[in-house]
């Protein structure tokens, strides 16, 4: 665990962690899981790695969070990501206790993957979740995302 500095300073090192993976061949997604003032998790998209369809970047965050942590509660805690969580991501941050989500760039910036034709736009009512959702724009993460 390291303590927490900055919201931008965290959002850059879940870019970071992103493009690793991504140069790595898995996606370019990266997140992490501040609780109680300090990163208890930063992880990157592992699907291709691991042949797990369900490793997102956020997933692998707050799995390894709870690891670390030795629960599965993280109740108050954010979760940060290198893009807007997708459906099964927010719902995991949920279960999880976490109601907050900082992400850098918008699901509609994905262009490697079908992501318009799974979500489209105006079909999901972020509403019915109690997760806040904070966007936060950095040009890197939008940019690794159009590769």
């Amino acid at each position: 665990m390291t303590p927490f500095t900055s919201d931008l300073d965290l959002l850059e090192q879940t870019v970071a962690v992103a493009k690793a993976a991504f140069d790595r061949g898995d996606g370019a997604f990266g997140a992490a899981v501040v609780l109680d003032g300090n990163v208890v998790s930063l992880e990157a998209v592992a699907i291709d790695s691991t042949l797990d369809p369900t490793a997102h970047g956020e997933v692998c965050a707050i799995r390894a969070a709870c690891r670390n942590l030795g629960t599965t509660d993280l109740t108050g805690g954010v979760l940060y990501t290198s893009c807007e969580p997708c459906v099964m991501c927010a719902s995991a941050a949920v279960w999880a206790g976490i109601r907050s989500v900082i992400y850098a760039a918008p699901i509609e910036a994905v262009t490697r993957y079908p992501v318009r034709d799974l979500f489209p736009s105006g079909t999901i009512d972020w509403s019915l979740l109690p997760l806040k959702r904070t966007f936060m724009p950095l040009d890197d993460a939008i940019e690794l995302l159009s590769r």
